[in-house]
């Protein structure tokens, strides 16, 4: 609906330029995405130099190296843990013995089992709510509260550490070392990958 002459998508203009008329091949980081498995957004610059130019572009792949920056710490959260940290209130809810209830997962146990035990559908939604219902008398509110406020206390620290995971520092802010590092890692890859 936008009038052509509005657009100007100049990231993929330049790579489409380069691929076009300055190399035999594009190397896109992770954000080019150029794998089969996943198209990229660089693969609408091949569709649309096509239809514009009908011009072939140089074939593009991906390559990707991750150097953080030495500010003196390391992350000690991941996205994995806050995840995890998030889902837990949840699963405590319907899985007592998270909470160290084991009487209550016993209880629900042979709900569980009384449930798989029928074939009559009333019975098994009537012991469905009956097993919500003693589930919810014995879960405490305040354990899961207690959950989610660790949770978020995850998620905070995991934000502030922000600059501790941060890919896209450019390069002079790293060290000679730690570039060198990282280069004899990539020879070392790609000799590995040649063999």
């Amino acid at each position: 609906s936008i009038d052509p002459a509005h657009l100007a998508p100049r990231a993929l203009l330049l790579t489409g330029l380069l691929r076009a008329f300055a190399c035999d091949l594009f190397i896109h980081g992770t954000g080019g995405g150029a794998t089969d498995s996943d198209r990229g957004y660089d693969r609408v610059t091949e569709d649309w130099f096509a239809d514009w130019l009908s011009l072939p572009l140089a074939p593009a792949t991906s390559a990707t190296a991750t150097l953080l920056p030495d500010l003196g710490h390391a992350p000690t959260v991941t996205e994995a843990q806050v995840r995890t940290a998030r889902t837990r209130p949840h699963h405590a809810k319907h899985h007592p013995a998270l909470l160290g209830n084991p009487e209550a997962q016993a209880i629900k146990d042979r709900f569980v089992a009384q449930i798989a035990a029928t074939t009559d559908r009333p019975q098994r939604r009537t012991l469905y709510r009956q097993m919500h219902e003693a589930l919810a008398r014995a879960v405490a509110p305040e354990a899961l509260s207690l959950l989610r406020t660790e949770a978020d206390a995850l998620a905070q620290r995991f934000e502030l550490e922000a600059p501790l995971r941060d890919r896209t520092l450019p390069w002079p802010l790293h060290t000679r070392a730690d570039l060198l590092a990282l280069s004899r890692e990539i020879a070392a890859a790609l000799d590995g990958a040649s063999s």
